[in-house]
């Protein structure tokens, strides 16, 4: 079994989150099969945000905590993504905050398109895409296990936080090229999804067009990740089930995981 872990985006944190990134995603796929760990990141000086409140320096080389395989950082935004912003604003903005998530929300679905095509070089039957934003509270191997034994194409999803009866885009496991394509390669269908939904561009239920226009099946599970700001301050999470978006689980026999 050959597994992809993908990091993406701002490594904003990770003087925090490496080892939780260790202990409950690198370690269980270790277990698993060939695991490979793979990283587009944007490399910055300083965070400012007022939506997320954080005003803080960052550490350009905290990347290294993760003992990557490969990693590709990336200086300056792409020029393309300017254009693609432009397009999507007469769509609304559904942040309402001048844009700034939605410039925000592009430049994260091009390092994850950038990251699955570092993991498509491996040829891996299973991909991790992971935020190295996120503490990760519980264990991903029973996931793992799931994924294992499963031959059709499947991707698995937290079952928390399907906001606005989207799906959960924090982080991902997919089962299959397939099902890793659809999941990663979001911003191309972005175009697609406000001519069919005629509404503002919404992360959660960009991931859910994309997944049932390519007929890939989601499922949940369980296992927890907390996002964490630059500086080390964790968000408070809510982490209930989704009452409005009702997938599967993964297999009946997942049940919550104690923190570790």
């Amino acid at each position: 079994m050959k597994i992809a872990v993908c990091f993406f985006g701002l490594s904003r944190s990770l003087a925090t989150t490496h080892e939780s990134i260790a202990r409950n995603v690198i370690e269980p796929c270790r277990r698993r099969g060939e695991t490979v760990m793979l990283a587009h990141l944007y490399q910055q000086a300083r965070i400012q945000s007022a939506r997320s409140g954080e005003n803080a320096e960052l550490d350009p080389h905290d990347y290294r905590l993760l003992e990557l395989d490969a990693v590709t950082l990336c200086f300056t935004v792409p020029p393309q993504l300017g254009g693609i912003l432009e397009d999507m604003k007469p769509h609304g903005d559904a942040w309402n905050n001048d844009f700034s998530s939605l410039s925000n929300l592009i430049r994260q679905l091009y390092s994850l398109s950038a990251a699955f095509r570092m993991a498509q070089w491996h040829d891996p039957d299973i991909v991790l895409f992971c935020r190295p934003d996120l503490i990760y509270h519980d264990s991903l191997e029973p996931v793992l296990e799931a994924l294992v034994q499963e031959t059709r194409d499947m991707v698995a999803l937290p079952d928390w936080h399907h906001w606005k009866t989207g799906y959960n885009d924090r982080f991902a496991l997919c089962r299959g090229p397939k099902a890793a394509q659809a999941y990663a390669e979001r911003l191309n269908v972005v175009h697609d999804y406000v001519a069919a939904k005629r509404k503002a561009l919404h992360s959660e239920r960009l991931l859910r067009f994309a997944l049932e226009r390519a007929k890939i099946p989601a499922m949940v599970f369980p296992q927890r990740a907390s996002r964490v700001r630059a500086g080390g301050l964790l968000v408070e999470e809510d982490f209930r089930k989704s009452k409005t978006t009702r997938l599967p689980y993964l297999q009946a026999s997942l049940s919550e995981a104690p923190a570790t």
